[in-house]
């Protein structure tokens, strides 16, 4: 549902918030008709987000020390740009080329708050090459690795609206196609005006 409605930064796939929620999740029903695993599987249990604890330089430096520890700018780079020494030829589980994310900018793939950014480094993600750390770092460490990605996010780049790249131009492109072939009432009241500019 999330990801319906917000999209997948830097993809085709980009959010519809326009439609309303009952077609949301009518569009969640039918993608589960896709596979077995929806009716055939009982699924986990949620994985419980404990209260964030409350921040401080000392806890971003922490989140610092944790990063370099655990090696994650291998992947992420130093500086969480997405440039590590083993980003270029990496793939996903299904052998399709993929690269890391760039901590540096936002939405992140599972979602941008507190918590989410919790839950990738605490569960990982499912076919790609970004490992799960639940049993390693204790909650506090993954808290404080969160304070420390936030801390990476530019200014500038929390205050302004989002710009489309790469196959995100493209997914919005044909939203907008659609739009105009189906006329204003697809869209919905004002949704024209919520996105992002072609530039």
């Amino acid at each position: 549902m999330r990801t319906i409605t917000e999209g997948i930064r830097w993809t085709g796939m980009v959010g519809r918030p326009d439609l309303s929620e009952a077609d949301r999740r009518a569009v969640v029903r039918y993608i589960e008709t896709f596979s077995p695993r929806f009716t055939g599987e009982r699924p986990s249990s949620p994985v419980a987000v404990p209260p964030a604890p409350p921040g401080s330089p000392d806890f971003v430096a922490q989140g610092g020390r944790l990063y370099r520890d655990a090696e994650c700018g291998k992947c992420h780079g130093d500086r969480g740009h997405g440039d590590g020494a083993t980003g270029p030829g990496m793939k996903d589980d299904w052998g399709w080329p993929t690269r890391p994310t760039d901590l540096t900018w936002r939405p992140l793939k599972r979602g941008s708050t507190p918590d989410g950014i919790y839950l990738t480094i605490a569960t990982g993600l499912s076919g790609t090459p970004m490992p799960s750390y639940g049993d390693s770092l204790e909650s506090r460490e993954i808290w404080a690795l969160v304070y420390y990605l936030e801390s990476l996010v530019p200014a500038e780049r929390r205050l302004s609206a989002p710009r489309p790249l790469g196959e995100e131009r493209v997914g919005w492109m044909v939203v907008r196609m659609h739009g105009m072939m189906m006329g204003p009432g697809m869209m919905g009241p004002g949704m024209m005006r919520r996105m992002p500019m072609m530039r």
